[in-house]
């Protein structure tokens, strides 16, 4: 087994129905508690050993149309707790475009079984769930996507400038060209859209500031003389809407209201 491990392509298989966030990757997910194989199959005259969930293995090698005698599984299987810590590299990004490790297997109670391969692909900058895993794990919040939609300069140079939504073709293709794409086809699934423009919608994340509204002004000298020293945003903001003439006067309940909830 050792031997053919050497000569052939060793990789932990995911997949995904947005590939440009395969640029963003920073890391691959299992489930903990969930048991893996090692799948042995040939295609396009190479040897690959890849790492799947048990369950999903029938799946898997119906997508390729693999048939009995292409493909081999391990009688052993490995907890995906075991999993953790192991490293990969990238299929496409040579080198690791943030301050932080990556290219890591980690572990995530929400891997399923119900679909894919029980191998999940982390980008934290495009994904709530991707975004909170990352934060456990200690992996940066990389986005490369500019405001505009396209792919800023960290990455890949065939990639730059590129809007995400037009790119998907182009990276299944380069992953084709490298051998390592096992299986590609289009399903229909629920995917969110602006409701004014019809877009799909980019997940990414942004930089943002926030106002502490709630905590009290410190009492310094130059703030009690004011009067604000001691109150918070929110009470100075509701004693300023007392002293605006409102047209019309229900204008006030309205942004006292506001100011109370939010």
């Amino acid at each position: 087994e050792q031997s053919e491990a050497k000569t052939a392509k060793v990789c932990f298989m995911i997949w995904t129905t947005t590939p440009w966030t395969l640029t963003a990757n920073l890391a691959v997910a299992v489930h903990p508690e969930l048991d893996y194989v090692i799948l042995r199959y040939e295609k396009d005259g190479e040897n690959f050993v890849s790492l799947v969930a048990a369950e999903r293995v029938k799946a898997v090698v119906e997508a390729a149309n693999l048939k009995e005698g292409q493909y081999k599984v391990s009688r052993k299987s490995v907890k995906g707790k075991h999993l953790e810590g192991l490293r990969y590299l990238h299929p496409f990004v040579e080198n690791n475009p943030t301050d932080k490790d990556a290219y890591t297997v980690i572990g995530a109670d929400y891997v399923t079984t119900e679909d894919g391969t029980g191998l999940v692909h982390i980008a934290p900058g495009h994904g709530i769930e991707d975004y909170t895993t990352g934060q456990k794990y200690g992996l940066a919040v990389y986005s490369p996507v500019m405001d505009d939609g396209r792919y800023d300069d960290t990455v890949p140079d065939w990639l730059r400038g590129q809007n995400v939504l037009e790119v998907d073709t182009i990276i299944i293709n380069r992953l084709q060209e490298k051998g390592l794409l096992f299986a590609q086809g289009e399903i229909v699934h629920s995917y969110p859209h602006c409701w004014r423009s019809k877009m799909p919608v980019i997940f990414r994340a942004t930089e943002q500031w926030f106002i502490s509204v709630d905590k009290e002004l410190p009492p310094t000298a130059s703030l009690r003389k004011q009067g604000v020293g001691g109150k918070s945003l929110r009470d100075l903001s509701l004693e300023r809407v007392k002293n605006v003439r409102w047209i019309p006067v229900w204008g006030q309940k309205r942004i006292e209201g506001m100011l109370e909830s939010r």
